[in-house]
């Protein structure tokens, strides 16, 4: 009944194989972009920035109000009545301030309409538009921050597509070579067998290529519960855009990621650098709008007005050129000293972290050089290793038959080509992996992936 099932999981498994379509690592990209919706966030994500300035803007908005008030004085049957109109707007840029208004009142034996104009200037706080100036200069600096932050977060989704694309390989292909070993592994049973039958081999013989063969049964049910789990995560993720796809050779890939140069490079030009120094920038544009957040208000007035009323019966008219100074001095204001404390202590963070950045950087980077040499090696001798294991497996494998060689020789030599095989199919997936990350490290992702 056991040999039934493992003849139903090979045949499904090699009706998987047989009935896939090859999809290449653009492919697999290209249909993660069309299916995934974390995609689709960053897209909105980056949209945001050109509605970041006006957002943190003051808004300069031309203002329309309406007032109508009516007063009923206790003892009269009369009413006061007052209509007032005005119209407002900021130049915040400039620090300039406009007003037009217009009332007209109507009380018992009086009835007057005054217009009046009027222009503010600041001269201290906000003087001639430079704290809104400097605001606007550090909300571009934002919205620069976040394009950085947008493009590094598109380069670690397609890092993060692209890992899931290897380790499916990678348990492909180790589910590929399991189906190989449990073959051999049928073909020595057969063969002990056979020798038993003639009496060349012993039971104890048999008993251990049939321990070889459960052994690799039970391994190759290891890597089709892998793969299956990778494959269940490619359905999460590309939903109805899955369907039995086989992964191209790790060896194509290696071919093309092998030509990338890992070079010594300068860790302060990496974007991920870069957005501390934006970080840190920002800060102290908050540190000095904090530091003018309590300065005096000081602003220069000028006017006009006109009067056209009547007053007891007699015409009043006149015209009236104004001109002053609006003072306003805060005292106590702990909330503005509190703000201002912490965006000192935020700017010093950020320096620090710059710093500390700095270093990790370059210790990452060293890192990734080094685990890239060590694979790129390990892959040229685990070739050279499987070429010469699978030669003195055959070579074995005969003297075996002609009984030069006992089982437990040949059973050493097949596990040797089996794990050289399985070395190579893992350092070839730590590669593809680390050369991607090298990639994503140094900003070059989104363009290698362009360019595939």
């Amino acid at each position: 009944m056991k040999c039934f099932f493992i003849v139903i999981l090979l045949s499904l498994s090699l009706s998987f194989i047989s009935t896939a379509q090859t999809i290449s690592l653009k492919s697999f990209i290209e249909l993660n972009l069309k299916q995934d919706q974390k995609y689709e966030q960053y897209e909105l994500e980056k949209k945001k920035k050109k509605f970041l300035i006006d957002q943190g803007l003051p808004a300069d908005a031309l203002t329309f109000n309406l007032s109508h008030e009516i007063g009923k004085v206790a003892g009269r049957t009369s009413e006061n009545v007052t209509t007032t109109g005005s119209l407002t707007k900021e130049f915040s840029e400039t620090g300039t301030s406009f007003s037009l208004s217009k009332t007209h009142s109507v009380q018992p034996n009086i009835d007057e309409n005054v217009t009046e104009f009027q222009i503010q200037q600041s001269l201290v706080k906000n003087a001639f538009g430079r704290d809104t100036r400097l605001l606007k200069d550090q909300i571009k600096e934002e919205s620069n921050l976040l394009v950085e932050q947008t493009n590094e977060d598109y380069e670690v989704y397609f890092l993060d597509t692209m890992v899931l694309y290897f380790e499916y390989q990678a348990a492909y292909q180790k589910f590929i070579v399991a189906q190989s070993v449990y073959k051999e592994s049928q073909s020595l049973s057969k063969q002990v067998k056979s020798k038993l039958s003639k009496r060349i081999a012993t039971q104890t013989d048999y008993e251990k290529s049939e321990i070889e063969l459960i052994e690799a049964e039970a391994d190759l049910f290891v890597k089709q519960r892998d793969m299956n789990i990778i494959i269940a995560q490619l359905k999460e993720r590309l939903g109805e855009g899955y369907n039995k796809v086989e992964p191209q050779s790790p060896d194509e890939l290696f071919a093309i990621f092998k030509k990338i140069n890992v070079n010594d490079i300068d860790v302060r030009k990496l974007r991920e650098y870069k957005v501390s120094e934006l970080n840190e920038k920002i800060s102290k544009m908050e540190v000095d709008l904090s530091d003018r957040s309590d300065d005096l208000d000081l602003s220069l007035i000028a006017g006009y007005s006109t009067e056209d009323s009547v007053r007891y019966s007699a015409p009043v008219k006149q015209d009236e050129t104004i001109i002053g100074v609006s003072l306003s001095v805060p005292f106590g204001d702990d909330q503005t000293k509190a703000n201002r404390e912490i965006a000192k202590l935020d700017l010093l963070k950020n320096k620090l972290e710059k710093k500390r950045l700095e270093n990790e950087l370059n210790r990452r980077l060293e890192a990734l050089k080094e685990q890239i040499v060590y694979y790129q090696k390990s892959i040229n001798l685990y070739q050279r290793k499987i070429k010469i294991t699978k030669n003195i497996l055959a070579a074995e494998n005969k003297r075996y038959s002609y009984g030069k060689i006992d089982l437990d020789t040949l059973i050493e030599q097949k596990n040797n080509y089996s794990t050289a095989r399985f070395s190579y199919q893992e350092s070839l997936t730590n590669y593809l992996q680390l050369i991607t990350q090298w990639l994503e490290f140094n900003d070059q992702l989104i363009g290698f992936v362009s360019s595939l």
